[in-house]
């Protein structure tokens, strides 16, 4: 039984994951000549167990449902005008200012 991805595994997430979030910053600068912001909110990691997918740690400072629908709202409100082309970490791989800002608004 495997408790994790696979090295290969590793590497297209990362890969992609930097990807998307390379792309998603080139649109997001295009856009914004015509006054639209975009935003990835990437949710907490999971790994591999033989019951299926599970957080890959159970932190205290994960995210609620209504916290990661808080985040959203924020991002839609006329207040976050300004945040366009990130990548906002949710539950605990936030490490970055924006999520628990707008968690906790």
């Amino acid at each position: 039984v495997r408790n994790g991805p696979t090295e290969i595994e590793t590497q297209a997430h990362s890969l992609t994951s930097g990807l998307l979030s390379d792309w998603i910053a080139s649109i997001a600068f295009d856009l914004g000549k015509h006054n639209v912001a975009i935003n990835i909110l990437r949710p907490a990691s999971v790994v591999r167990s033989s019951s299926g997918d599970v957080p890959s740690t159970e932190m205290p400072e994960s995210l609620s449902v209504e916290q990661v629908a808080g985040v959203a709202v924020f991002l839609l409100a006329e207040q976050a005008g300004t945040i366009s082309g990130k990548t906002i970490a949710l539950g605990h791989a936030a490490k970055n200012a924006e999520a628990r800002a707008c968690a906790n608004s």
